[in-house]
């Protein structure tokens, strides 16, 4: 028993670093390739804001604005755990 909660909590532990450690490799901002919408992003995430407070400051549509910080985070751009999102540039 005591195993399997040591695992579980290896497990826990893991995906939580996972979830809100920067990716691996070093991104410089200057050398990417960012569109006007992603600049605006991450000059707003000065600070890790809630993401509603975010997407009111945005502006857009919901339904843009949740696509764009999808592509973000997929190019590891900007981090979301327990509602928050901060930029990881």
């Amino acid at each position: 028993m005591s195993q399997e909660i040591a695992s579980s909590f290896r497990l826990a532990r893991s995906v939580f670093e996972a979830e809100t450690s920067p990716p691996r490799g070093e991104k410089n901002i200057e050398t990417l390739s960012l569109t006007s919408e992603e600049e605006e992003v991450l000059a707003l995430l000065a600070e890790p804001m809630p993401r509603d407070e975010l997407l009111r400051e945005l502006g857009i549509p919901t339904g843009t604005a949740n696509v764009l910080l999808a592509q973000m985070e997929l190019r590891g751009l900007i981090a979301e755990s327990l509602g928050n999102v901060r930029k990881l540039v």
